[in-house]
């Protein structure tokens, strides 16, 4: 009992539950060594951007030159200026990013489900379609009999149609590796989504191949992107595999570390190739 006229205590205050209020609980701190190893990651594609050619358009051509011929018969030259890879790499490294863009900005980056058979169809046709005229292009270079005659502006449509199914292909693939629990809805649903895409795709064709000057830059600067991403797509899975931690990303935050690594390996990979062919390789 209390005194009269005292005032009781006041009760604790319930703790707020981050379930039923609605709140997330902060994320965990990484601990010294995870710090240590993205520390280490960083530098070491830090060092790679700083002691790369510069300027930037000879960092590009750098980038480039580690996959891709550049012959310049073969590449897309826009106000007098080539771009970093041939046609038909440009093509297939802008349909690689437009094709990632497009699924993080609609949320659809852990879609796990292929598209269904028809549109898979249709994009198996339009990678076979690149590869038979890579054959084709083959031909004319070492004299032999060929098809049609080969021009940049078939090498680049084929090589946009191609990045972009490649890309709605391995996707739904490589969620299935990454992710800890990816999303079971399509990668694409139907032809009118397809369409989106393709709609996409033929801007990205027409910019290539009527480009003003003023878009030079970010046609290099995203074709170049197009292929980092998918080096560090296939170097994140790989090591994953490797450390048998396949399946182990639970979050997009989650995702940095092990995409840093695969861009690290990327890096390195880029350097042994360019060094293997200043020595007169390749």
């Amino acid at each position: 009992m209390t005194a009269a006229g005292a005032i009781p205590p006041e009760a604790p205050a319930p703790r707020a539950d981050p379930i039923t209020d609605g709140s997330q609980p902060p994320p965990p701190v990484p601990s010294i060594g995870v710090q240590l190893l993205v520390a280490s990651l960083l530098s070491v594609v830090a060092l790679f951007v700083v002691f790369s050619p510069w300027p930037l358009e000879a960092k590009l051509h750098s980038i480039g030159r580690a996959c891709c011929a550049q012959i310049p018969s073969h590449t897309i030259t826009i106000a007098g200026q080539p771009m970093p890879i041939d046609a038909r790499n440009s093509g297939i490294y802008l349909g690689v990013f437009l094709v990632i863009a497009i699924l993080w900005l609609t949320g659809r980056q852990r879609a796990a489900v292929m598209a269904p058979p028809q549109i898979r169809t249709l994009l198996f046709v339009f990678t076979l379609t690149m590869i038979v005229d890579g054959f084709n292009s083959l031909g004319h270079t070492e004299h032999l009999r060929t098809f049609y005659p080969e021009s940049n502006t078939i090498r680049t449509i084929t090589g946009a149609f191609a990045g972009m199914s490649l890309t709605m292909l391995v996707v739904p693939v490589f969620n299935r590796l990454v992710w800890r629990q990816p999303e079971p809805i399509a990668i694409v649903e139907d032809f009118m989504e397809l369409t989106g895409y393709l709609v996409a795709v033929v801007l990205v064709i027409l910019s290539l191949l009527q480009a003003p000057a003023s878009l030079y830059w970010p046609l290099s600067t995203l074709s170049i992107a197009g292929l980092l991403i998918t080096l560090t797509m296939v170097n994140t899975c790989t090591l994953l595999v490797s450390l048998r931690r396949e399946r182990s990303v639970g979050s997009e935050r989650g995702l940095f570390v092990p995409a840093l690594a695969g861009l690290t390996i990327t890096c390195f990979e880029i350097l042994a190739i360019s060094l293997w062919r200043s020595t007169g390789h390749g």
